[in-house]
């Protein structure tokens, strides 16, 4: 029995394969160990990852994560694991990988991710070879949902929308210049609370506002994450995560205006990648 896990910022999809196929999928709470000590994600193992599996020898487990790219992220993850699992074989590597193997297998591409944070790479078929650095949602992650409730918050306190979405915003959320301060400053997980607008821009995509910020979100990771590649026009390019499942007309349409056609999008490359190490196992 081996454990895949495509982990985001929010949430970490889990997936108990055999040799033969997917047996059981569950999630548990996202792990970034940039934002979160051993002994927190020790605990999200213990209470909502080895409950699930109880019973099952567990071999490997194959843990894609965002903020896995350090030699000291990848050993700190991998211990907080190994306290619930112990004799299993952890590997961990950064969840941009796993995207891009999700995506393309051994088929190269360019792939990228949109959900609560936002990410890129060049994929020759097994491994990245170019990657933009991700600066997190305080100085980058354009086009995710972090990135666009950042906008959201900052054109609310500016009064720079609608009164109508003003007023939609402080009914469905309690919105308070006070209560958004404290929720970024002082509370943990403040790329979480930014994400979790992205339902109410969608729900109101039909508004001129949200429709054009959307938009510039998306040009911005464009500009930022994908242009700077050479010949990004005529490699296949995927996005993986909610952002890119749910926003995917405006995320097309401003694609196209930086002349890209070749879209693949797949919001959980959690199937993927337990496909992929299922063909593996077979060879």
């Amino acid at each position: 029995m081996q454990l895949i896990a495509d982990s985001g910022s929010t949430k970490t999809h889990w997936l108990l394969i055999s040799d033969e196929e997917i047996l059981e999928e569950f999630y548990s709470v996202g792990i970034n160990p940039y934002i979160q000590k051993t002994d927190f994600i020790a605990n999200i193992i213990r209470d909502e990852v080895a409950p699930q599996v109880e019973g099952n020898a567990i071999s490997h487990i194959h843990f894609y994560g965002a903020g896995c790219s350090s030699f000291e992220n990848i050993k700190l993850v991998a211990s907080a694991i190994k306290i619930s699992f112990p004799t299993a074989e952890i590997f961990i590597k950064h969840d941009m990988l796993g995207a891009a193997i999700a995506l393309f297998g051994d088929e190269p591409g360019i792939a990228a991710i949109l959900g609560t944070g936002s990410n890129s790479c060049v994929y020759d078929g097994k491994n990245i070879t170019e990657n933009i650095p991700s600066l997190g949602y305080v100085l980058g992650d354009e086009g995710s949902g972090a990135h666009m409730g950042k906008m959201l918050i900052i054109d609310f306190l500016y009064d720079r929308m609608g009164s109508h979405l003003s007023l939609k915003l402080i009914a469905e959320f309690g919105l308070s210049k006070e209560l958004i301060l404290d929720n970024i400053y002082k509370k943990p997980n403040p790329n979480r609370w930014l994400a979790s607008f992205a339902p109410f821009l969608l729900e109101n995509i039909e508004e001129e506002y949200c429709k054009m910020l959307v938009e510039h979100s998306f040009d911005e990771f464009y500009v930022a994450h994908i242009l700077p590649y050479q010949d990004y026009e005529k490699q296949k390019i995927g996005f993986v995560g909610s952002i890119a499942r749910y926003f995917n007309p405006q995320l097309i349409n401003v694609g196209k205006e930086h002349n890209i056609n070749n879209f693949l999008i797949m919001e959980y490359p959690g199937v993927g990648l337990a496909n992929y190490h299922i063909n593996k196992n077979k060879v």
